[in-house]
């Protein structure tokens, strides 16, 4: 999860003990990318965080 910590399109964000998971985002299955690049990019953690933020 630090990896992805970096990445604008992870896998899923976190809110409190809740895991959120994020449709479209797909990792890169390399060695060197350790699961920090994402293949397909589909939805941008800054825009949930944003939305959540104005709810």
């Amino acid at each position: 999860d630090q990896g992805q910590a970096h990445n604008y399109y992870p896998t899923h964000l976190w809110r409190n003990a809740e895991k959120y998971p994020l449709t479209g985002n797909v990792l890169l299955d390399h060695p060197q990318a350790r699961g920090r690049v994402a293949k397909e990019r589909v939805t941008w953690s800054h825009s949930v965080m944003t939305g959540q933020a104005f709810e």
